[in-house]
């Protein structure tokens, strides 16, 4: 069988799937993955199964986990998650990342989750860690990884203060502190060990912290170092390093948990402890006893080796196979429970930050200005991250309880400029030109380039001409006089607006406007003069039902071929057709014709009055008249959360497959709204 792996980190590319190879199978791992890129693995790598695990680079952001959703969905390719993150994260990371992305099954470490999972129709099953011996196995000992006590692991001191009931702090205090209060030295590879002092109740000396080591490095140390000290993350679960310290013949010091107890012999394949009096006692006699050290070590090579990454890989071909995953069975996912369960909560003020979540977006929804909600939790940069706990400030009758921003309340025109949540009179829209930079822009407006990329949500430091960017003009510029280009809706709900382009014939027109009254569902229309006086019924029908409107120009010209005095001429020419026959304005929203456009023609647009230029994230192609199903098929297999979609009038099949998208999407979670509903800047 062909298993593509979505992974990158060195972490998890050298366990699973080389056990997948070990089994027999054709393995590739993707490496670091762009939509582009993931497309043409999978094009020309043609898997059989698709798998995903953990939490790490490749499916931590939301836009990633988009595209991933919609590949594999177009490829039909049985996709699996390994949740590596449970229990503690299950809120937090894993049941948001399956929310989104909705793989067909998921494995858990976590033994009690597969009935909760279950509970919301996943279908899912246990898969413990193991370890891989091409990586984790013996090697001679060297006297520059020898120590007599090592560990092995990254800190977390920020999770570890987010999270002070996590068993880890438990086994921080059998393991760790007992040695620290000894003066007893303990060497320490791995990230943020230098900021653990109020974790562990003391700093630990520089000399003893050597900072990171390259994950296929580790062995080392496991087999140079007399004894390895083994910490855990939960009483009925092993980490991942207890497999890999055991594999490579090191002698393991661990908490004695019911999880070891089942898996292993104390005494006989590794030591544990339970108090720590039995681990100063334990590390004093093991140090001077290496022979009784090394039979412990011998013998817990032998016990760890049917946890091979190749069994792990065979059992998860079996389950498969038995659940009928490879032959196209899906979860059916309970969509409205899920979304009620991951409806934000607060404890005295504090809130627990889910994947997805931005400090833009908390700013807004809470009502606290960034600045101030950054200042609240002694942030320098705009970085959070799943499960961290802000502290928020109570203002008293402004949000008792949680505040939920209200995402069925109409906006104001024109222009729908909604105040910001910050109330940040600086803040606005801006529309990437050809040339600009992060850099460039943090220095033209005088705000630091973290913080352009934490108000847009933006990983990279990559931009793109067109891309519609917040930014705090603390130099007060006035900003340029342009039309705002808007390719998808700003609002932080689960929004999706129905757009439509009235050019020249009005053929589903009053299908459509039947279909959009039986659904109570709002479009937004855009009217050329042309149009408007050839079918002024249906203009007039089109406003009177509530619908939005916009200007498509008076006679559909391409704009980038028009000279600024001709665009004018356009825009005003259809303003005074369809304001005569319906007595509205089309101001704000302005949609040129065949979506062309250049700095000319937003300029032209703003000089007009037509402060957003509205393009579209999601294209029908339905002015080739395919069939209704194609259409919605377009429009189902694609929808994300602030789409904009492209239909036209001209013909009746677009009406007829949004009589068939409209439940659909609804039953997805969607609200259907104008245009004015997603622009909440």
């Amino acid at each position: 069988m062909r298993v593509l792996f979505l992974e990158s980190h060195p972490m998890w590319i050298h366990g699973l799937p080389n056990g997948f190879r070990d089994a027999g199978h054709q393995v590739m791992v993707s490496g670091s993955l762009t939509e582009n890129r993931l497309e043409g693995i999978i094009k020309q790598f043609q898997p059989e199964l698709m798998v995903s695990m953990g939490w790490g680079p490749e499916n931590s952001d939301l836009g990633k986990q988009a595209w991933i959703a919609k590949q594999i969905s177009l490829a039909k390719i049985p996709h699996v998650y390994w949740a590596t993150e449970d229990p503690t994260h299950t809120l937090t990371f894993t049941l948001p990342f399956l929310r989104r992305v909705q793989p067909d099954f998921v494995f858990t470490i976590c033994r009690n989750n597969t009935e909760f999972y279950q509970e919301f129709g996943i279908k899912a099953a246990h898969l413990d860690f193991g370890y891989h011996p091409a990586v984790h196995h013996p090697v001679p000992q060297c006297r520059e990884h020898s120590f007599n006590i090592a560990v092995v692991a990254n800190a977390y001191p920020r999770k570890l203060a987010d999270y002070p009931n996590h068993f880890r702090h438990e086994s921080l205090r059998l393991l760790v502190r007992p040695l620290l209060n000894s003066n007893i030295r303990v060497d320490f590879y791995g990230h943020s060990w230098d900021e653990m002092a109020a974790i562990l109740g003391q700093p630990l000396p520089p000399e003893w912290l050597h900072g990171p080591i390259e994950y296929t490095e580790a062995n080392k140390i496991y087999r140079s170092s007399k004894i390895i000290l083994g910490l855990q993350n939960h009483p009925d679960q092993l980490t991942q390093r207890i497999y890999e310290i055991m594999g490579s013949g090191g002698f393991l010091l661990t908490n004695d948990t019911p999880e070891i107890n089942r898996l292993f012999k104390v005494g006989q394949d590794l030591a544990a402890t339970d108090s720590p009096e039995t681990t100063v006692r334990l590390v004093d006699y093991y140090l001077t006893h290496p022979e009784e050290r090394e039979a412990i070590q011998a013998q817990g090579e032998i016990a760890v080796s049917r946890h091979s990454y190749k069994d792990r890989a065979e059992y998860m071909v079996e389950v498969l196979e038995s659940q009928g995953i490879l032959a196209g069975k899906k979860s059916d996912y309970q969509l409205a429970a899920i979304d009620k369960l991951l409806t934000p909560t607060m404890e005295n003020g504090d809130y627990r930050v889910v994947n997805g979540d931005t400090l833009w977006n908390l700013s807004r929804r809470f009502k606290i200005p960034l600045e101030r909600l950054k200042e609240l939790n002694g942030l320098n940069a705009g970085t959070i991250y799943a499960g961290q706990i802000l502290h928020l400030e109570n203002k008293g009758d402004a949000w008792p309880g949680l505040p939920v921003l209200n995402c069925r309340e109409t906006t104001n025109r024109p222009g729908w400029q909604v105040e910001d949540a910050s109330s940040d009179e600086h803040l606005f829209l801006y529309n990437v030109r050809r040339g600009d930079t992060l850099g460039g822009l943090a220095e033209k407006f005088g705000t630091p380039v973290d913080e352009i990329k934490t108000l847009n949500d933006l990983v990279a430091d990559l931009i793109f001409v067109g891309q519609l960017l917040r930014v705090r003009n603390n130099k007060k510029i006035p900003p340029p006089p342009l039309s705002i280009l808007i390719s998808r809706g700003l609002s932080p709900c689960k929004h999706l607006s129905l757009t439509y382009d009235a050019g020249s014939e009005a053929a589903g027109a009053s299908s459509l406007l039947d279909i959009l009254r039986k659904h109570s569902i709002k479009a937004t229309f855009f009217l050329t003069g042309m149009w408007a006086e050839k079918f002024p019924c249906l203009a007039k029908r089109i406003t009177a039902d509530g619908h939005e409107i916009g200007n498509h120009s008076y006679s559909h010209p391409d704009f980038t071929k028009l000279t600024p005095a001709a665009m004018a001429k356009e825009l005003k020419g259809a303003e005074e057709a369809i304001s005569k026959i319906t007595g509205k304005d089309c101001r704000p929203l302005f949609r040129p014709p065949f979506g062309a456009w250049n700095e000319e023609v937003l300029k032209a647009a703003g000089d007009a009055g037509y402060s957003r230029s509205i393009y579209w994230s999601l294209d029908t192609v339905d002015w080739q008249q395919p069939a209704p199903e194609t259409i919605a098929k377009r429009i189902l297999e694609k929808a994300e959360s602030n789409d904009i979609v492209l239909m036209h009038l001209n013909h009746l099949d677009s009406a007829l497959a949004s009589d068939m998208v409209i439940p659909k999407l609804k039953k997805a979670g969607f609200e259907l709204v104008e245009i004015g509903r997603q622009l909440l800047f």
